[in-house]
């Protein structure tokens, strides 16, 4: 079973159905993210993490809800802005991930882009 993924049996749904559900809980930082995400309720939103240096410059495309992201906060002490910037593309992260993939392709001096695992 992959990491972060938790499988429900059909006793726990209190209901029959034909083969468990697999639920994935690796970029749900609490319950109430779990929750309204298995809802459907949460908006995407998507930022440019921009780093010129480790490694070659480059651009990385997270969820506003990835751990790393943060909502364009990032870890806690973790980065330098002197060496790296993340791109919000508005007051709550770029709405598609095409408008964030644009945004990464305009980005002057890039040679790297990618989509981090969270996409």
């Amino acid at each position: 079973m992959a990491h972060g993924v938790l499988r429900i049996s059909n006793t726990q749904q209190g209901r029959f159905m034909s083969e468990p559900t697999l639920v994935d809980w690796t970029n749900a930082s609490t319950s109430l993210e779990r929750e309204n995400r298995l809802a459907g309720r949460l908006s995407m939103s998507f930022y440019v993490y921009e780093n010129w240096q480790a490694g070659p410059h480059k651009a990385v495309i997270h969820r506003g809800s990835c751990g790393f992201c943060n909502d364009g906060r990032g870890r806690a002490g973790g980065y330098d802005p002197a060496h790296a910037k993340w791109h919000p593309g508005g007051p709550s992260g770029f709405e598609t991930l095409q408008e964030a993939h644009d945004f990464a392709g305009s980005l002057p001096g890039v040679v790297e882009r990618h989509e981090h695992s969270c996409v």
